[in-house]
């Protein structure tokens, strides 16, 4: 049926219906006001504007509906949606564990990964990403693709524990396209004594051969408590790497895009520099 008749038809049945609640009111008063009255003028136009706005209505639900399809087509296809939905099939699976000693321990690490998710987001929110140890190497792979003047760097990691490794020589590769990009890659070696910066030659060598102009540090040198690694990215990214200082390994990078935090980061690798030597 079309939709301006269906409106109609609405427009009607309202304005009988005003009539009869009406006539039913004003029992006391004559029957022509009774049905018609001095407000049948209103009534009309109210009746009338009505008719006109269901009218509208109905024949924007085609558009409504697309819309509506678009919007929900595009929600579903988003990777958040999926973490929901991801989220609530798991806490539905460990709903219908049985075993309350089971249940518990997946209860509590669905909780945890959720509040990890939470904490995640949240520090997006403000322009800070925390990127585990084991999702680092796509971090740095992101980040010398993206640089396009410059990326400034420290390297207090220990040898063994990044750039001996498979993973460190991966990063070491995207260091050198940079370069053949026409980008400026600075890093400063962090070294304990001596001993260690003669073990660190065979590294610093290498790299200057590719073009990474490399410059060392005796940590002694250093700000007192000086304990993490950092990557600036044409000065605009930073990501900070606290090191245990047992292994001099890292367990995650703290990356950071707002003004505050890049300032501050950009500042440190001034002060670095100046308290270092060319190699």
């Amino acid at each position: 049926m079309n939709v301006q008749l269906i409106a109609i038809f609405i427009a009607i049945f309202v304005f009988v219906l005003r009539i009869i609640v009406r006539y039913i009111h004003n029992k006391d008063k004559p029957l022509a006001e009774r049905l018609i009255g001095e407000d049948v003028i209103d009534g009309l136009l109210i009746t009338s504007i009505f008719g006109i706005i269901i009218s509208i209505a109905f024949s924007a639900l085609p558009d409504i509906k697309s819309i509506l399809g678009e919007v929900s087509s595009v929600v579903e296809d988003s990777p958040e949606y999926k973490v929901l939905q991801s989220l609530t099939k798991s806490r539905r699976s460990v709903e219908v564990i049985t075993d309350i000693e089971i249940k518990n321990i997946f209860t509590d690490f669905l909780r945890k990964e959720t509040d990890e998710y939470r904490a995640s987001i949240s520090s997006i929110a403000n322009s800070q990403i925390v990127i585990r140890r084991e999702n680092a190497m796509y971090f740095g792979e992101s980040a010398f693709k993206a640089a396009k003047v410059s990326v400034n760097t420290t390297s207090y990691v220990s040898p063994h524990s990044w750039w001996l490794t498979s993973e460190g020589k991966a990063y070491f590769f995207k260091n050198e396209d940079a370069i053949k990009r026409g980008v400026k890659v600075k890093r400063i070696f962090i070294y304990m004594d001596n001993a260690e910066h003669k073990r660190l030659e065979p590294v610093i060598i290498q790299q200057k051969k590719a073009g990474v102009i490399v410059y060392s540090a005796l940590v002694s040198s250093l700000p007192k408590g000086w304990t993490r690694d950092i990557i600036i990215v044409d000065g605009k990214l930073v990501g900070e790497l606290a090191l245990d200082m047992d292994t001099r390994d890292f367990n995650k990078v703290d990356v950071h895009a707002g003004v505050e935090d890049v300032k501050r980061v950009n500042e440190n690798w001034e002060d670095l520099l100046r308290l270092s030597k060319q190699e």
